[in-house]
């Protein structure tokens, strides 16, 4: 169970991106095959914040996401030799993938674009 966003709580600096965010997040419940993509400037893995600069979001890319007050967040699958040791021990490895949570934070994201 997932626990209410209220977009009245959102400062208003930040409303445009939660509007983009929960679009986003309506889009990929739809029956298209709908992606985007995610500029940044960085997310948390694990609770552990990693710079970045771009996010491929998808059903199959990043499942699970959810709209949160704050952003959003997902499961993202990385390789592992790009992830600090503490991540990746949090991580569910399969095969040559780490599978860890992701969260992106509302301030930190610059641009959203649909491509498809």
């Amino acid at each position: 169970m997932s626990t209410p966003v209220d977009p009245y709580a959102v400062p208003d600096e930040l409303a445009t991106r939660f509007l983009e965010v929960k679009a986003m997040a309506e889009a990929l419940t739809g029956p298209e095959a709908a992606q985007f993509f995610v500029m940044l400037t960085s997310y948390s893995l694990h609770g552990m914040a990693y710079g970045a600069t771009a996010l491929t979001v998808s059903r199959t890319a990043t499942p699970n996401l959810v709209q949160t007050q704050t952003g959003f967040t997902c499961d993202a699958s990385f390789s592992p030799d790009l992830l600090a040791p503490a991540t990746l021990r949090a991580a569910r490895i399969e095969g040559d993938l780490a599978t860890v949570a992701l969260e992106a934070r509302l301030e930190d994201i610059i641009q959203i674009l649909r491509l498809g």
